[in-house]
């Protein structure tokens, strides 16, 4: 019939295949996919067709082929005989354990075959172990453990297959495996060494037997002197064929092979001819190469080498500019500096340490300033003189001695001693410094009238008696008579007459310049040599030639200076009758007149009166109505 019915309940009839394509209600009869919980009609457990097996069936069939019964009580003494001759689950308690494998075990599974068979299983809940028993014509053996896979406690005695000779995994090794790697081992040792024990005992319990029998063989070849080689044993070695022995020359020849190795030297013989690479002594004349000039290496310094660096060197400077050492003049150790100037030069050392001795003898106004090749120190080499020069190699030079020129002696140096009133430029000795008067030479000791003697000149004179001294004359002390000194102390009663030589003077510091002065009992004088004249500089005389201390004018009208600041002045006036003069005094008085006090020359009443307006005046009034007056003054200031 073509066409398609509607879903209802019509009457009308469709085909054997139909369904409607919009209803999902219903299942197709091939491989439906039923949902839910499908039921369907149980069958008998004897059924044996395609009837659907519903879970009823199931169990019962399972019940009658004696496979499952299950029980919610606990069976008495835990044996499962109490279930049935099916599969019983017992569900035993910590008090009910007649049968149990241990108090612990709180699951057993019974699995009877009939009612005179089956097996038991017991689990444990508290422990991790499992135990089974069978149950054979009515009687339950005893409790057997298994093993788990993961480290078992076998007890008893468990057995394996045997592994094959030689195995090495992780198979069970059995007693008979063990057995038969021994007896392999063993082979055919004798019976005294086929046992540790033996074997421990032949290497004298040692366990480090090894290490013993290593230190006693070092020992061993200590004794020896030398390392014995084996040929064709040694890493890296050939298996050549080596001959050594005592050849017809009555030598000891070596070969390998066919090749001749020539003679061979003994230790002694070398240690005794030839020298050794380090520290060797050498004797006789050995010899080296040379090497060239300006070499500064460790290469052997012969005596060539050494002369040809000791001796000079021309350098032919550059007018002006720079010029560097070559090689050649840089070994040599005295440089001889040539050649006319025009500008002021440079002379470049080489970029090593080292010292030159250097003359310039170069001609031209202009320096030769020496530098290293880097930019640093520098010194001028001065014309006509000898430089001691040494370089650091990169940037400095340094200048040590010239000519002795500035020179650091040290210890107890010694030199020739000038001449008495030498004034060159020869060092001075302490002799000479001694006679010079810095320090009190000899000295001499005067009684008569004389010249003093040049010898006493810069020592302490000593005069006694009413005598003249002569000063020596300034030309005959010498040419540079400056500084020459003569200390003379009137130590005797007398008195003693200073007189110069010649157009010579005595000059104070700033007083009169004289030809001669008088010393008295206790006076001393000390006289300077100058280009001018003999300046007294001290002593008891040089206080009459200090114009500070005790400046003074001795005349008719004159002062007197005193150390302590006080100034005396002194002299003559005449005023007419009725008349008031003033006068200046000899020297002024640096603050004023303290007191002045004026007297007329002849007997009779004083009429004058005397007084001072001024620090550098004095003023004399004359009360006399007629009469002129003429006296003295004298006046007392500061």
């Amino acid at each position: 019939m073509a066409g398609v019915a509607a879903v209802g309940t019509g009457s009308k009839l469709a085909r054997e295949d139909h369904r409607h394509p919009t209803d999902t209600t219903r299942a197709p009869l091939a491989s439906p996919g039923l949902t839910g919980t499908p039921t369907a009609p149980t069958a008998p457990d004897t059924s044996n067709s395609t009837q659907i097996a519903t879970t009823g069936h199931v169990l019962a069939r399972l019940v009658t082929a004696g496979l499952y019964t299950q029980s919610s009580g606990s069976p008495s003494g835990n044996d499962a005989d109490t279930v049935g001759a099916s599969m019983a689950e017992a569900r035993s308690t910590i008090s009910t354990t007649a049968n149990a494998p241990m108090p612990q075990w709180t699951k057993i599974w019974a699995m009877p075959v009939d009612a005179s068979n089956g097996v038991q299983l017991s689990l444990g809940v508290q422990a991790d172990r499992a135990f089974y028993r069978r149950k054979s014509v009515g009687v339950y053996q005893p409790w057997l453990e298994f093993a788990f896979l993961n480290s078992p406690a076998f007890t008893g005695a468990p057995t394996a297959p045997t592994a094959a000779p030689g195995t090495n995994t992780t198979q069970i090794a059995t007693t008979a495996f063990i057995q038969t790697a021994i007896s392999a081992l063993v082979a055919s040792s004798p019976a005294a060494l086929d046992t540790l024990n033996e074997l421990a005992a032949a290497l004298g319990n040692d366990p480090n037997f090894a290490t013993t029998i290593t230190n006693a063989l070092a020992g061993k070849q200590a004794s020896l002197g030398f390392t014995p080689v084996q040929q064709g044993t040694g890493v890296g070695q050939q298996p050549n064929v080596v001959k050594i022995g005592w050849s017809v020359a009555a030598k000891l020849k070596a070969t390998v092979d066919a090749t001749d190795l020539g003679n061979l030297a003994l230790e002694n013989w070398v240690s005794s001819n030839y020298a050794t690479l380090a520290s060797p002594a050498l004797t006789g004349f050995p010899s080296a190469p040379t090497a060239s000039a300006g070499t500064n290496n460790t290469q052997l310094a012969t005596t060539a080498f050494v002369m040809g660096a000791r001796g000079g060197a021309n350098v032919a400077m550059a007018a002006t500019g720079n010029t560097t050492l070559t090689a050649a003049q840089y070994g040599a150790d005295f440089l001889f500096l040539t050649g006319a100037l025009t500008g002021n030069v440079t002379l470049t050392l080489p970029a090593m340490l080292g010292s030159w001795t250097i003359f310039n003898s170069t001609s031209g106004a202009f320096t030769v300033t020496v530098k290293a090749p880097g930019a640093g120190t520098t010194i001028v080499v001065t014309q006509g003189k000898i430089s001691r020069v040494y370089g650091d190699g990169s940037t400095n030079v340094f200048l040590t001695q010239t000519d002795f020129i500035s020179p650091a002696l040290t210890g107890t140096p010694t030199a020739p001693s000038p001449a008495q009133f030498d004034s060159s430029q020869k060092l001075v000795t302490t002799d000479f410094l001694k006679n010079a008067g810095l320090v009190y030479g000899p000295g001499a000791s005067i009684s008569t009238s004389q010249t003093i003697p040049l010898a006493a000149v810069g020592g302490l004179i000593s005069a006694s008696g009413t005598i003249t001294l002569t000063i020596p004359a300034l030309s005959a002390v010498g040419a540079y008579t400056s500084g020459a000194c003569i200390t003379i102390c009137n130590t005797g009663s007398g008195v003693i007459s200073l007189a110069t030589t010649g157009a010579d003077i005595i000059m104070g510091t700033s007083g009169p310049q004289v030809s001669g002065i008088t010393m008295r009992k206790g006076d001393s004088v000390v006289l300077v040599a100058t280009a001018v004249g003999w300046m007294i500089v001290g002593g008891s005389l040089s206080m009459i030639f200090s114009s500070g201390q005790f400046g003074n004018s001795i005349a008719g009208t004159g002062y007197q200076k005193l150390p302590t600041g006080i100034i005396l002045q002194w002299g003559n006036f005449s005023v007419a009758g009725a008349t008031s003069s003033t006068f200046t005094f000899p020297l002024a008085f640096p603050s004023g007149c303290a007191s002045i006090v004026a007297s007329v020359g002849t007997s009779g009443t004083n009429q004058v009166n005397a007084d001072s307006p001024s620090p550098s005046q004095y003023r004399i009034q004359n009360t006399h109505p007629t009469s002129a007056q003429a006296g003295s003054w004298f006046a007392i200031g500061y």
